[in-house]
Order: C-alpha cells, then structure tokens, then sequence
C-alpha cells in the first residue's frame, strides 16, 4: 500500500477521514481504526462503521468508501467530522473541506488528502458475546457494534 506510514501516522494521531455516498448524498466521517492487508490476494483496507452511523448506510448504497489521509493537521475539521451525524449535518459546508469526484468509485474524495478507494468485496458485523467483557464495557455499553468493511483498494493517489 502506498501511503501505509501516513496512514498509521493519522490514525493514531486523531483519525483519517472517511467518506462515502455519491452526487446526490454524501458523508464525511472522522475514523480513528482500520488497517490494510491483503486478502482473497487483493490489498485490502479494513474500515470499521458502527450500524448507526449515516456513513453506513450510504456504504450500503453504493457499496464503496474512500479513506482520505490529510496532509496538513486539520484538527478541528476531524473533530467536527467525528461529533456531527450527516443525516443532519453537511459536513463538508460545515467545515469548509472540498469534496471532489473520486476516480473509480461512487464517493467523493477530500481534496488534499492522499486518497484509498475501496470497493467493499465482505462485510460483517461484530458479535457482541465473542467479545472480551472489557472492550464489551468500554467500546459496546450502548450496543452499537462495528461492522468490519473489508474494502479491496482499486486506486491510490494524492491530490
């Protein structure tokens, strides 16, 4: 994967973006897990969406989502993204980030970001009960598991 340092960088420094939706709705979410790998011989990224979110749902549409890496702090702009719900929020009026046309997939891209385009190839949800009781009672008090998006990546680029 070609941008793996900054991405292990942002997502233990405050998070990356996460975006999903197409033309006509879209989403930008503040992610602070996930991974790459390979998988089925494919580089894969391995997004984590709780079922709530309005960022899974529009993953449900369109069946992809881009990861977006920011090449400056943007701090503020990843803590508006992380608190506000799209459903009600457009984030990217909110917080001045642009949003453009990814390349291959249904989603749009922030603008200088270095982007990972994903098109989700298996996805499943956590089972609570398979869980340790301590990431049950610090991450699942609410029951509002993760589904694990495994997304085989078909573009990386900066812009």
């Amino acid at each position: 994967m070609k941008f793996q340092q900054q991405l292990e960088q942002c997502l233990t420094s405050g998070g990356v973006f996460l975006t999903s939706g197409g033309e006509g709705e879209h989403n930008v979410m503040t992610m602070g897990w996930g991974m790459t790998g390979v998988m089925w011989g494919k580089p894969v990224f391995l997004a984590p969406v709780r079922t709530t979110r309005h960022t899974f749902d529009l993953i449900q549409k369109t069946g992809c989502y881009a990861v977006c890496i920011p090449k400056s702090d943007r701090k503020k702009e990843r803590a508006v993204c992380g608190s506000k719900c799209g459903r009600d929020t457009d984030k990217f009026a909110l917080t001045g980030l642009k949003a453009l046309p990814c390349r291959q997939i249904d989603a749009p891209a922030v603008a200088d970001c270095l982007v990972i385009e994903c098109k989700v190839a298996y996805q499943t949800t956590l089972e609570k009960s398979a869980l340790p009781a301590d990431i049950r009672e610090r991450w699942y008090q609410k029951n509002d598991l993760h589904t694990l998006m495994i997304g085989e990546i078909v573009d990386e680029y900066e812009l």
